[in-house]
């Protein structure tokens, strides 16, 4: 019999909290994830490590407290709720590390890509490589509209992960961006 509601939970926005490790086995501690301001056990969600807990209501972001890694050829900047990859000298890339993922599960990606001002389009990956070359295991080019909602949900393949845009540009200081609370979730 499944559970359809565990401890409540509120993730850590001060950094103190307990350390867990979102699992997807039916091997963890069930729990609901709940809005800041209500009452959870505080948690900090780890890519591993930590106390294994399963969501059985609410989210867990698996990118929430990972940082966001400036990869080669980039300045990274990060401003109004969004990280900027600005190019120097060509293609710009900004991702986050996500390792303790389960092979073959769903997982849900929410959050918004902006073209800025590269000359030829912002390209969102999911890669086992750091710094997001191509053949990626999940691509979603943003084409030519000014910004894109991604809302998409896909089967991992592997369990180490790196997330995040490439601008595809010409030029020196062209830029994408990428929301900076972009989400990564088990379904």
């Amino acid at each position: 019999m499944a559970l359809t509601k565990g401890m409540p939970v509120v993730i850590s926005t001060n950094g103190y909290g307990i350390p867990v490790t979102v699992v997807t086995t039916g091997r963890g501690i069930p729990v609901t994830q709940v809005t800041a301001g209500q009452f959870g056990l505080p948690v900090i969600v780890t890519a591993s490590g930590g106390l294994p807990v399963e969501v059985t209501g609410g989210s867990v972001d698996l990118l929430e407290g990972l940082p966001w890694i400036q990869g080669s050829s980039t300045t990274m900047t990060i401003s109004g709720g969004k990280v900027r990859a600005t190019a120097f000298p060509n293609d710009a890339r900004v991702y986050k590390t996500v390792t303790g993922l389960t092979n073959g599960a769903t997982y849900k990606l929410n959050g918004t890509i902006y073209r800025g001002t590269a000359s030829v389009l912002v390209i969102f990956r999911i890669s086992p490589n750091a710094d997001l070359p191509d053949g990626s295991i999940y691509e979603f080019p943003e084409g030519s509209a000014s910004h894109t909602f991604v809302n998409q949900t896909f089967v991992m393949v592997g369990t180490t992960m790196s997330i995040g845009i490439v601008a595809d540009v010409n030029n020196t200081g062209e830029f994408s961006e990428i929301d900076e609370n972009f989400s990564l979730q088990a379904v």
